[in-house]
C-alpha cells in the first residue's frame, strides 16, 4: 500500500503541473468502470485494515474514475491526492499491526 501511496502522490503531482500549465485532457470514456488488482478491489478477501479507510479507498478510486470521464486536469490531481492520503493511512494502519506482533525488544543490560 505505501508504493501505491506514493505513486499515487507523483501523480497527483505531475496532473498539477500539467493543470498548472493549462494543458487539455481528452476525458477517457468508461473510466469510471476501471478496476485496480483483486485484491485491491471491493470485496477482496485480501484487504486487511480498517473496514471504513477500504470504504474511503474505494470512493477515492471511483473519483479517479469521474475524474478521468471530465476534462479537469485539477480535477485528476486532486482524485491522486485522494488515494494517495487514504492508501497512506492503510499502510500506517498495516505496519503499527505488524509491529504490535512483533516480539518485544530485549531490555538493554548495563555493562561495567
Amino acid at each position: 500500500m505505501r508504493k501505491i501511496a506514493t505513486a499515487a502522490n507523483q501523480q497527483s503531482a505531475a496532473f498539477d503541473l500539467l493543470a498548472a500549465g493549462r494543458l487539455g485532457w481528452k476525458p477517457r470514456p468508461g473510466a469510471q468502470a476501471m478496476e485496480l488488482s483483486y485484491e485491491l478491489r471491493p470485496g477482496a478477501t485480501s484487504r486487511p485494515g480498517s473496514p471504513e479507510l477500504w470504504k474511503r479507498f474505494d470512493n477515492a478510486v471511483r473519483a479517479l474514475g469521474e475524474a478521468y470521464e471530465g476534462i479537469s486536469l485539477a480535477e485528476i490531481a486532486h482524485a491522486f491526492g485522494a488515494i494517495a492520503k487514504v492508501a497512506h493511512q492503510i499502510a500506517d494502519e498495516l505496519e503499527d499491526a505488524r509491529y504490535g506482533q512483533l516480539p518485544a525488544p530485549a531490555p538493554l543490560r548495563a555493562t561495567r
